[in-house]
């Protein structure tokens, strides 16, 4: 990562257009000797990854008392010249009579410096086990909390394509006057692309207000090599958690469906949300907490390892700040849309333009026994009104 961290901040100092030329040509050199494979085996993360829970994690499967579908959209480091946009969908459902949930994701990622996209859908499965009883001491009263866990497995096919022909090569530049003379004489196919299957799988563990999980994603470490030698998909681990405190109600005036003016009671809750992810050589960690104020929510977060550095770079990303709303549609149905925004704070703040993030999350139907649901976080932002 910190190869790439250079050239993006070399592409940022180009200040002329021959200059900026041999420096693209450069770039595209060391993404292609230096970089690979180790980029092309990160895959994409999310700032608001609770929002998507069967990516993270395919034991969050299901995690939720209605039918549930989710979408999230990420623009990464918009003030370069080339793009990089993730987006995911998924849509899950819970059974209370097998406890279980299943469930479909798709995934989309395109990269427009070497016209690179991947394409990847699933299907997602869970069951849900309750394991005992805990007791804790609360307010001098012993309490039982029922222990549960989750199994998950996923079953992903992936398919991958770029197309180098837009690419610049040193043949076509007259490098007196710094403009392009001709076509290249390097020749590449049309489309490269690549096929393969992806397996993951998942545990969560929880109680009424907290929650452990780990999954690994590409356990069968497919072949993801568009052209030329084997190119492994390292696994992905990804540990997160959280703890959810209520800190009180309070009642509203709204309106009903007739227009008439009631009074509502939300409640607020604080949320502290950790997700640890280690692929290959690369390694990240987030960590912050989102207030739950009646129908809006905020939230802020961290991520970064400090006390990590490869080559004499910190690991020090970024700062989110995330903002959302939660609307009631009918007396079944649910929205909630939220936005965040990284702000870069590594050496590439300047360069980049952060990063951009809306997540939209709908829930409808019949509420259900929440006895195997775990508590609030995996894209539920805990609708309790």
């Amino acid at each position: 990562m910190n190869y790439l961290t250079n050239l993006i901040m070399v592409i940022a100092r180009a200040k002329n257009r021959l200059f900026g030329i041999v420096v693209r040509i450069s770039a595209l050199l060391l993404l292609s000797l230096v970089c690979s494979p180790e980029l092309r085996a990160q895959d994409p993360q999310f700032s608001q990854f609770y929002a998507a829970p069967l990516y993270i994690n395919p034991a969050y499967t299901g995690n939720s008392d209605k039918w549930r579908a989710g979408t999230t959209y990420r623009s990464q480091w918009p003030s370069l010249d080339h793009s990089f946009e993730t987006r995911s969908f998924y849509i899950d459902h819970f059974s209370s009579l097998i406890s279980s949930g299943i469930g479909l994701i798709f995934n989309n990622y395109q990269e427009s410096l070497l016209n690179f996209q991947s394409n990847e859908i699933g299907v997602s499965v869970s069951h849900a086990l309750k394991l005992g009883d805990l007791q804790f001491i609360r307010n001098s009263r012993t309490k039982n909390d029922a222990l549960y866990m989750r199994l998950g497995a996923q079953y992903t096919r992936v398919s991958r394509t770029a197309n180098f022909n837009d690419l610049i090569f040193g043949d076509q530049i007259d490098l007196v006057n710094g403009e392009f003379i001709s076509a290249s004489g390097e020749v590449f196919d049309a489309d490269l692309n690549v096929i393969f299957p992806s397996i993951s799988a998942g545990v969560l563990f929880y109680i009424e207000n907290v929650w452990l999980g780990m999954a690994v994603n590409h356990l069968n470490e497919p072949n993801q090599a568009i052209s030329g030698q084997p190119d492994l998909l390292k696994p992905r681990l990804t540990i997160h958690g959280g703890f959810q405190l209520e800190m009180g109600a309070f009642r509203a005036l709204t309106r009903n469906r007739r227009g008439s003016r009631v009074r509502t009671m939300y409640e607020t809750t604080l949320t502290v949300l950790t997700n640890y992810r280690n692929q290959g050589k690369s390694e990240q960690l987030d960590l912050g907490f989102q207030v739950f104020h009646g129908p809006v929510l905020w939230g802020l977060s961290y991520r970064g390892i400090p006390i990590r550095s490869v080559d004499g770079l910190l690991n020090n990303d970024a700062l989110i700040g995330m903002f959302g709303v939660g609307l009631t549609l009918t007396d079944s149905s649910n929205l909630t849309l939220a936005y965040s925004h990284d702000r870069t704070v590594s050496g590439l703040s300047a360069a980049t333009g952060g990063s951009h993030e809306i997540t939209l999350t709908l829930r409808w139907g019949e509420q259900r026994a929440r006895n195997y649901i775990p508590p609030c976080k995996g894209g539920d932002l805990n609708w309790k009104y």
